[in-house]
């Protein structure tokens, strides 16, 4: 398997690459996942696809150049790239050069666009995983917002999945004040590449749920590699569901993505305060992990207690098991087993 030694990402996994309806038809967008720049588009067809961002001949960023809906053209030199990712042009050849277009192709990557939001899959040498299973209700699309993370993957996931610290960053005057904590019980079960907290009475200092839902809602959460959260939270007439993902771009910045469905009659007001809520809650979120990160400078050490902790713990035996299973061709074994957890938060 390549890797780099620098960096500390999980290949062979799903991560998600953007919303739906930031990719048009007929339109192009280049990102930087896993410190690999990639195109994303659609072409004139409306069909999805994904390839290397870098022209094979010097190297340029295809991206600059043009898309006409089928071929994407260098703005160096003019070769041509169908959305398969082989080369069709190249207009300074003669047909007795002994390299043709045929003869060459930049990396594609498999895509699938589940929930309205685009996956992608980062894979070397090894056939592609099965997608994961997320419950999906027939959820529609209501609100995405995201965030650049000033941070590593690691310090992105474990700040987001820490389940103590809501009364400390994430307070208010109106659903959470400061330091009021409550004892927590949770059954925690393993998946394939993760583990379920089963549903569970959302706590009586989490007000926000019961301000937007009403009566008494329930909640299930389960968290997978390579940084996914899914939480479906219901009553008996409303549903909300929220699914988290930390897509890294390099060694130092990871995407944070948040996707938001529901039910709940209201209109654009709505969402507007939905959108500014989610908001401060990733702000809130990034500058935690900033106080890591600056921290961390000076000692790598972490204290990690049980049972607040074990959900990062086991995030970290999972990476490992996982990459130990991507590098030997070992299996993959879930170390987690069923636990009941308890924490004040």
């Amino acid at each position: 398997m390549h890797k780099s030694k620098q960096d500390n990402f999980l290949r062979n996994q799903w991560y998600v690459a953007a919303s739906s309806n930031e990719i048009e038809t007929g339109c192009i967008k280049s990102l930087v996942i896993l410190g690999e720049p990639i195109i994303i588009g659609r072409s004139k067809q409306g069909e999805l696809f994904s390839i290397s961002d870098n022209c094979p001949h010097r190297g340029t960023l295809l991206s600059l150049g043009t898309f006409d809906g089928s071929e994407i053209e260098c703005p160096y030199h003019g070769w041509r790239f169908n959305t398969s990712g082989k080369c069709t042009l190249i207009p300074s050849q003669m047909k007795n050069h002994t390299q043709q277009a045929n003869d060459i192709e930049v990396k594609s990557y498999p895509l699938k666009e589940y929930m309205g939001i685009i996956w992608i899959y980062m894979d070397y040498n090894k056939n592609v995983e099965p997608f994961p299973k997320i419950e999906n209700k027939n959820f529609f699309l209501k609100l995405y917002v995201k965030k650049t993370f000033d941070c590593n993957i690691d310090l992105a996931v474990t700040g987001l999945m820490d389940p103590a610290h809501g009364s400390f960053v994430h307070t208010s005057s109106i659903w959470r004040k400061k330091r009021d904590t409550r004892e927590k019980k949770k059954i925690l079960k393993p998946i394939r590449n993760g583990w379920k907290i089963e549903t569970h009475k959302v706590s009586s200092n989490s007000k926000a749920y019961r301000l937007f839902l009403g009566s008494e809602p329930e909640s299930k959460i389960s968290y997978f590699l390579p940084g996914i959260r899914h939480e479906i939270t219901t009553t008996n007439k409303y549903f909300y569901s929220g699914l988290t993902a930390c897509t890294p771009i390099d060694n130092s910045k990871t995407t944070v993505h948040h996707f938001m469905y529901w039910n709940v009659p209201g209109g654009v007001f709505l969402k507007f305060i939905i959108k500014k809520l989610a908001i401060n809650f990733l702000n809130q979120d990034a500058k935690a992990v900033i106080w890591m990160k600056e921290g961390k400078k000076y000692s790598k050490r972490e204290f990690l207690i049980d049972d607040a902790d074990l959900q990062i713990k086991w995030y970290y035996k999972l990476k490992k098991n996982w990459s130990r299973y991507c590098s030997d061709n070992d299996k993959f074994t879930n170390p987690i087993k069923e636990t009941v957890a308890r924490w004040k938060s």
